[in-house]
């Protein structure tokens, strides 16, 4: 409950903030933290956005730097047009990225660079192409025991 109540006040305050009036917002890539974090210049003011559906390794594991490199290949300095789904823990955007028409966290399983979510979704299209990406041993696919990033990171915070 509580939760939701800050994700509902960040939405309200981003809306305001941003002059939004819907969920969606369009605006220039100016940074690329990693595969599933990047940054977008909006309104003068820059919005923090996790890309949705997905979790892309970490820049230290395996086709990490792969994953933002290859994120940064498709929208950095390019305009993007973000469909606010929810906030995060920490208030960013959860949101799906177009570039082009194109769903980047899609992209990015097609590619073998990222996880699909299924804690924070369940978007049929991402599991189906993760299921591709794997047949095809497509990116990290391509290793034969790929280690998620929400459990490497649990490893490097709680080592053995």
């Amino acid at each position: 409950m509580k939760r939701n109540f800050i994700n509902l006040f960040y939405f309200v305050i981003l809306t305001v903030a941003l002059n939004l009036s819907a969920a969606t917002f369009t605006g220039t890539c100016i940074r690329i933290s990693d595969g599933d974090s990047i940054a977008v210049w909006v309104h003068s003011k820059v919005v923090e956005i996790e890309l949705d559906g997905i979790d892309c390794p970490e820049i230290s594991q395996d086709f990490g730097k792969e994953a933002k490199d290859f994120t940064s290949s498709k929208i950095f300095k390019k305009k993007v047009t973000v469909h606010i789904k929810s906030y995060d823990s920490i208030g960013r955007v959860v949101g799906r990225v177009l570039i082009d028409d194109k769903n980047l966290s899609l992209e990015l399983i097609k590619a073998g660079l990222a996880w699909y979510d299924k804690q924070h979704g369940s978007d049929k299209t991402l599991k189906k192409a993760q299921k591709k990406a794997k047949k095809n041993k497509k990116g990290l696919w391509s290793k034969p025991n790929p280690v998620a990033p929400w459990i490497y990171k649990k490893t490097q915070k709680n080592p053995g």
